[in-house]
């Protein structure tokens, strides 16, 4: 099984759902986030957990539960992420991976268990929490085949966090490998033997440090919150301000079109992709989007390839912030973004490194049914997986000429511009709050 993380379900003695999942990207818990806040601080948290503090992880949510649902949270005999939620249900064990527990910000990476110190604070009883297990651990027998059209046989193992799932099946869990998963939004990824939890989180990027799927592995994280979501905004946003005229083309086939006939640069045209805040170079929830450099000269070419050039660009900062902990010798792209050549091919070649993409590009649900096998004993381990499922539908390589151009606009231009705009972003944020 494979979920989302930071979602979890809050089960009765009779195993009646008492409340909904909360939805992982929910906030109404940032009132919980400051109450634990008061109670440990923000690097403790990191050093124990691996985790930047937000609302969304799954401690804050269980606090929520207990201040507005006292009454489902005193009845609540376990809270369980939606994946082994399922696995319970099929076959009526209680367990969680180490991935799934990772998102909760209370699980000690160091010890591979609940952290007692963490608990203690937020006064949440251990007991309520799923043992922790490493992923592709056999559970049992599935409880009621028949009803379900399953063979009686058939199995249930703890499965995985999704992005996590999706690393695993493609391989990135192996030396040198870095993943590029390009959805909404953009989560890059490198694997760890051991988890860097002494990083100083003040000044830093965005870096969350997680338990892998595969066995005694880590993995290190930096995202981008607004990706394939700002490409999809620009190019409705440009849409609605054209003649909306009908094309043969689809919304996004069209933007790829456009950003091919702009030069390398979009004529002096830069987007700094921060329409949620920033993670790279330092994480600043406050920061803001930013064109610069426009003229009257500028079309929507070159706004098209301005906002592929920016992303390619973070995607680049978050890849060199990764290799100050591990080399990376070429990337791999899943996810619906991996389908847009255009986009691949410029930033291929703005963080000048191959980028490789898989036949199965949704490997989420895949990387979870493999675990499954592992836990029937089907493979020896991880690595005879991949071995025997992953297919390469191609490899895109940067312009080794284009590359030296890109690092200079890098260089020079790109990396300065959010510090250039961080204090006026600030006012603006705070201005605007007082509206």
């Amino acid at each position: 099984m494979t979920s989302v993380a930071e979602s979890m379900v809050p089960i009765g003695e009779n195993d009646e759902i008492l409340f909904p999942a909360i939805a992982w990207y929910d906030e109404r818990t940032v009132e919980q986030m400051e109450w634990l806040l008061e109670r440990i601080d923000p690097q403790t948290l990191y050093n124990i957990t691996g985790l930047r503090v937000q609302p969304i992880y799954g401690i804050n949510k269980i606090l929520w539960m207990k201040k507005y649902h006292r009454d489902v949270y005193e009845k609540a005999k376990i809270w369980l992420p939606v994946s082994d939620f399922i696995a319970y249900m099929l076959c009526g064990e209680i367990a969680t991976d180490y991935s799934q527990a990772s998102r909760i910000m209370a699980f000690d990476l160091n010890r591979m268990e609940w952290s007692k110190e963490i608990l203690e604070r937020a006064e949440i009883p251990m007991e309520i929490l799923p043992k922790p297990m490493p992923s592709g651990t056999l559970l049992g027998k599935v409880k009621d085949p028949f009803e379900l059209g399953l063979k009686p046989e058939t199995i249930v193992a703890v499965g995985g966090h999704d992005h996590v799932c999706g690393a695993f099946i493609n391989g990135c869990f192996r030396k040198n490998i870095g993943l590029d998963s390009m959805g909404t939004a953009e989560s890059f990824q490198i694997s760890t033997d051991k988890p860097p939890l002494n990083l100083e989180v003040k000044e830093r990027a965005d870096i969350t440090v997680g338990a892998h799927v595969a066995r005694n592995k880590y993995y290190m994280h930096v995202a981008i919150p607004f990706s394939g979501g700002l490409i999809e905004w620009t190019a409705r946003l440009m849409q609605t301000l054209g003649n909306n005229e009908k094309t043969s083309k689809n919304l996004f086939d069209e933007f790829s079109s456009l950003a091919e006939k702009s030069p390398i640069g979009s004529n002096g045209l830069f987007c700094v992709p921060h329409f949620l805040g920033s993670t790279v170079p330092k994480r600043d929830p406050q920061a803001r989007g930013v064109f610069l450099g426009l003229k009257r000269d500028h079309t929507p070419m070159d706004i098209a390839r301005s906002v592929l050039e920016g992303l390619s660009f973070e995607a680049r900062l978050a890849f060199n912030t990764l290799e100050e902990f591990e080399p990376i010798d070429k990337i791999i792209g899943i996810g619906g973004g991996s389908k847009n050549l255009t986009w691949l091919k410029i930033k291929a070649t703005v963080i000048d490194k191959v980028i490789e993409v898989p036949k199965v590009t949704e490997g989420t649900a895949m990387g979870a049914a493999f675990l499954g096998a592992l836990g029937a004993g089907l493979f020896k381990n991880e690595d005879e997986v991949v071995d025997r499922t992953y297919k390469v539908k191609m490899s895109v390589e940067p312009d080794k000429k284009s590359s030296s151009i890109y690092r200079e606009l890098f260089d020079k231009i790109y990396t300065k511009i959010f510090y250039a705009t961080q204090e006026l972003d600030h006012i603006i944020d705070e201005e605007f709050r007082k509206l």
